[in-house]
């Protein structure tokens, strides 16, 4: 199934204070200066998510749309949701963000030059900007000026879904538009959703391309045999 073009990249260009690619340095400065953070003994950022500590799995729905209907195995945490309803509630977010201070930042998916993907993120805080700068991975400076993104995140921590309008379980709501390659997040301020939300777009295109994308780290020993480790998150595949 092939993707289309994300509508979303555009929105930089709508957006009256939008803070692009900033360093490390200045996010880390706007964050304290917002009152997004604190300050920790020798320096880390120590922010606070809210209500959500973690991912919230019952607020996530795939949009249910013909380009990648027959390609998804529904049921379970693939739940759908209406292209009709998803525009709605994106409008909405859109409108939301359009009001607000957003940063963005431009980065990879991916190590492998051959199957990494490029993503745009736009942030309404600082610190969660900082966030795909330590996950993802940082174009350089030459990629950068050629940089399209294959697909676009939209986080929104202060939007709330309505649910009876819009069809979600709650007020907080991550949508994911596999064809547009679309990831809109409202109502939770835990930037984890943004991670597993561009992983589960790899996951779901990368087999067409002959890759199997396993949720795992790998050793390899000094005589080059590898180890791979699988396991949910939190149980030590990095640390061992």
């Amino acid at each position: 199934m092939p993707a289309t073009q994300s509508p979303l990249p555009s929105l930089a260009a709508t957006l009256g204070a939008t803070h692009k690619d900033l360093s490390t340095a200045r996010l880390y400065e706007e964050a304290i200066r917002r009152g997004e953070a604190v300050i920790a003994a020798d320096g880390p950022l120590v922010v606070r998510t809210g209500k959500h500590t973690g991912r919230s799995p019952s607020d996530k729905f795939l949009v249910d749309e013909q380009g990648s209907h027959d390609d998804v195995w529904w049921g379970g945490f693939n739940r759908p949701i209406s292209e009709q309803r998803y525009e709605r509630l994106r409008a909405r977010m859109v409108a939301h963000m359009a009001e607000r201070d957003v940063f963005v930042q431009d980065c990879f998916v991916g190590a492998h030059l051959d199957y990494r993907r490029s993503v745009r993120a736009f942030t309404e805080t600082a610190w969660a900007s900082i966030f795909c700068q330590n996950l993802f991975r940082r174009p350089k400076a030459a990629e950068r000026a050629t940089f399209s993104p294959d697909f676009t995140i939209l986080d929104a921590p202060s939007f709330r879904a309505e649910p009876e309008r819009d069809g979600t379980a709650s007020s907080t709501v991550i949508l994911v538009h596999l064809s547009r390659q679309e990831i809109l997040i409202g109502g939770t301020e835990y930037a984890g959703e943004m991670k597993k939300g561009a992983f589960g777009i790899m996951n779901f295109r990368l087999p067409d391309e002959g890759v199997l994308p396993m949720h795992a780290s790998v050793n390899i020993g000094r005589d080059g045999g590898v180890a791979i480790f699988f396991g949910l998150s939190g149980t030590g595949k990095t640390t061992l």
